[in-house]
């Protein structure tokens, strides 16, 4: 866990001094020297002034951090903080930073600099390493204030914690036939245009019946009103991924899916395709061309279990409208329990592949309909899990060709 702000304290000096002035005390009693007691006085008179100045110091400074703000899970990042004094400072003589468990031992040491003067700066750095997905606080900093003598000190809290958004790893997969192939065994042939068509810019007021994925988020936010695109893009490759993480699911599973659907993902948009990402349990639709995948991995860094999803079929099917040809279809579920409920849609993909927790039963069930299975396991690496289904012998067309 980590360490709370220390409070006030006496330095190994502060104590030194406060028992010297013990012992001078008690001998000058004994001895009935008053000197004595003038010295043991004094000394302590020190050491409370010592401590009341360190109390009343509040550092005058300006924190400027520099970090990614997004990062892979499981890479080490860099943290540099820069900090400017804005009046006369010396007190200041170390620092820590907080950082969240599981990043390393919490960094801390002394200033490389005095901040004698105003606009003076002094730079710290160090590196941490996330292990886990999520959205975590850096920070805040803490600043340990000394008194001129030595005697006392405290920490001190300046500036606000930051965010960082850890992403999921992604691994790279290899081909194992995602196929686009027609009812005759033909490759279709799928062009992803760089630039926007203009039946993409074109856009109408919604109307009752409209599909949720027609839906022109920009032109919505100009105009202030739910808009649609005119048109839908003619031609683009597609695929649709499925992720339902089911509450009670083991941890390990958890992380080995979003994982694997990360990747999925990333192999998917490397090859040209436009990528949507449904979430029944949470009613939610994510879809994101090849050049924007980062908004995916956003998306799957803070997804976690959630109740509901019994709609799966249906809302699934709202990914697919306007959707001419059979595309790809992966499934990705922490729970084999409820694969029945959810195992129809094998229909609209095609090849239909489904990533479950590994169950013997209902991966036999699901691959009897139709659907590539794979069972997961929470030791499992993604690439691992890829290889076993075993798709088919053809490989997913690239858009640019």
């Amino acid at each position: 866990m980590p360490r709370r702000a220390r409070a006030l304290r006496l330095t190994s000096r502060g104590w030194t001094l406060l028992a010297g002035a013990i012992v001078i005390l008690t001998i000058a009693t004994f001895a009935n020297r008053r000197e004595g007691l003038y010295v043991a006085a004094f000394l302590t008179l020190v050491v409370i002034a010592s401590a009341i100045a360190v109390r009343l110091q509040r550092p005058s400074v300006e924190i400027e951090r520099r970090f990614p703000t997004e990062t892979p899970a499981g890479e080490e990042i860099e943290v540099t903080d820069i900090i400017r004094a804005i009046s006369h400072t010396t007190s200041i003589v170390g620092w820590r930073e907080r950082v969240p468990v599981g990043w390393g031992e919490q960094p801390q040491g002394l200033l490389p600099v005095t901040l004698a003067a105003p606009g003076r700066r002094a730079g710290i750095r160090y590196t941490v390493r996330p292990r886990k997905r999520g959205v975590y606080e850096l920070g805040p900093l803490r600043l340990r204030v000394r008194d001129p003598l030595g005697l006392a000190e405290a920490e001190r809290t300046v500036g606000a914690p930051a965010e960082v958004t850890v992403l999921p790893r992604v691994s790279n997969l290899h081909d194992v036939g995602l196929s686009g192939a027609d009812g005759d065994g033909k490759l279709r042939e799928r062009n992803y245009l760089a630039a926007p068509r203009v039946d993409e810019l074109i856009a109408r007021e919604y109307r009752a019946g409209d599909p949720i994925r027609r839906v022109h988020w920009r032109a919505t936010a100009r105009h202030g009103e739910l808009m649609v695109r005119q048109e839908e893009p003619q031609g683009d490759p597609e695929a649709v991924l499925v992720l339902m993480l089911a509450p009670g699911s083991d941890a390990l599973v958890v992380e080995a899916v979003v994982e694997l659907c990360a990747s999925v993902a990333a192999h998917m948009t490397e090859r040209g395709y436009r990528v949507t990402l449904v979430e029944p349990g949470e009613s939610r639709l994510t879809s994101v061309m090849p050049t924007e995948l980062a908004a995916l991995l956003t998306r799957l860094a803070v997804c976690g279990p959630v109740a509901g999803g019994a709609d799966a079929v249906e809302f699934t099917r709202a990914a697919f409208d306007g959707v001419a040809a059979p595309i790809p279809l992966v499934v990705f579920s922490t729970s084999a329990e409820h694969a029945a409920t959810w195992s129809p849609l094998v229909t609209l993909g095609r090849p239909a592949a489904a990533f479950v927790a590994a169950d013997a039963s209902a991966e036999h069930a699901l691959a009897d309909e139709g659907w590539r299975v794979a069972g997961v396991y929470g030791s499992d690496r993604p690439m691992d899990v890829w290889e076993r289904i075993a798709l088919s012998s053809s490989e997913v067309p690239d858009a640019a060709t």
